[in-house]
């Protein structure tokens, strides 16, 4: 009797001697009762701290699965409770944070997922901290090398917010992913947030408000402009012009196109002309598109269209000239060769004909536009323009556009 007691005795000593041991024996919480609180509708206000409590505890004994049941939890409290959505979402942002920082995935996955689909419908300080945390917990899943969390993160982000009226916290947070996905060359998740951040500016922005949102692209595009990272800047770019191009040649239009080829001229003064003409491509389809559109607007449409159409068709023919005088300014070379520089690449870029044919047109329309207005620079120079000006494709209704501007 004696002996078995000491045989006790020794195996609780080594018990607690030995941390491993107490983990073995000690219970987890009971994920249960949680699950009936949750779903009541009417959980107590310490219910987000209870379930975080039990997937840090899961979370320390390295029980993957076990934290993915209490994150379960968690998502029907969000859907069952909106009133906690505040804490519910900094739980699951810090619960996912770690998991991602101990190589839990589907753990960190599991948390994006409830944040994800929380958003929808959330309002006011709700609305800000899930923004904040998905922001957050997105950060560390960028980092995670050799995994798709970040795309897929985004992929459901992108689809939830596309659908969504316009709010702010929203827009800010697809800026940031946007930033995230470029500056880690993550092209197939930065395509699906400038997508979605796109149409979420159509769901009701304010002209302000587009405006403060397409800078900040500009800004982002410009810098893996910088970086010689095309394909990003082209991605980011070609979602602002898509925008854009629905607008119109409007107030917000003329400031945006106007401060993309100022970062052009940029572009071309630290690297070269025609790495400046590759990037901003975007920018240069917009461009012809909409002096096509209101060349035909002129032609064909009513009288009270008319004038509207000759002011776009005005503004687009001074920006080609100034972005001319500006690179040619910088490279201290002649207008004569940017004009005729630019022509060549946007004939080998662009593939259809009729396309190529108006980029001829509109360059001479420019051109001409640049010698009517600037005849002191331009009369020494023309001689030079023959390879940009035949054959003439500015005449007849398209000269009087001209000879009207």
């Amino acid at each position: 009797m004696a002996a078995r007691d000491m045989t006790e005795s020794g195996s609780q000593k080594r018990q607690a001697d030995n941390p491993e041991e107490q983990k073995k024996v000690s219970p987890g919480p009971d994920l249960g009762p949680l699950n009936d609180l949750a779903l009541s509708g009417s959980a107590p206000k310490d219910l987000p701290a209870r379930i975080r409590s039990a997937c840090w505890h899961y979370l320390a004994e390295r029980k993957e699965t076990e934290a993915c049941q209490a994150v379960l939890v968690m998502k029907v409290a969000a859907s069952r409770n909106r009133d906690l959505l505040p804490e519910l979402f900094g739980a699951a942002s810090l619960t996912g944070t770690i998991a991602y920082k101990e190589g839990m995935q589907r753990l960190g996955d599991l948390c994006g997922d409830m944040i994800a689909e929380a958003l929808t419908g959330a309002e006011g300080d709700a609305l800000e901290k899930g923004c904040a945390a998905e922001k957050n917990l997105l950060s560390a899943a960028v980092r995670q090398r050799g995994s798709s969390s970040f795309e897929e993160a985004c992929g459901k982000i992108a689809a939830a917010c596309e659908k969504m009226p316009y709010k702010k916290p929203l827009a800010d947070l697809l800026l940031s992913l946007m930033f995230m996905a470029a500056d880690r060359r993550k092209k197939s998740a930065l395509i699906q947030i400038c997508r979605a951040l796109r149409r979420l500016l159509t769901n009701g922005a304010a002209e302000d408000e587009a405006q403060s949102a397409l800078l900040e692209m500009l800004s982002v595009s410009s810098q893996m402009g910088q970086r010689r990272w095309q394909d990003e800047a082209r991605a980011i770019s070609s979602e602002i012009c898509l925008y854009l191009a629905k607008k119109g040649v409007t107030d917000l239009f003329r400031r945006t196109f106007s401060a993309a080829l100022v970062q052009m001229q940029l572009l071309a003064r630290t690297e070269d002309e025609k790495t400046a003409f590759e990037t901003y491509l975007p920018w240069q389809v917009l461009m012809l598109f909409l002096s096509k559109i209101n060349m035909r607007r002129y032609i064909r449409g009513t009288e009270d269209k008319k004038e509207e159409a000759l002011s776009a068709v005005s503004y687009l023919c001074a920006a080609a000239r100034d972005n001319v005088t500006c690179l040619a300014r910088l490279e201290a070379k002649n207008e004569s060769k940017v004009y005729n520089a630019w022509h060549s690449f946007l004939q080998e870029t662009i593939k259809r004909r009729g396309r190529k044919k108006h980029a001829a047109l509109f360059m001479q329309m420019a051109a001409l536009f640049w010698r009517e207005t600037m005849p002191r620079s331009s009369r020494g120079q023309w001689d030079d323009m023959s390879p940009l000006m035949h054959p003439l494709l500015v005449t007849g209704r398209y000269r009087e556009i001209l000879d009207k501007i």
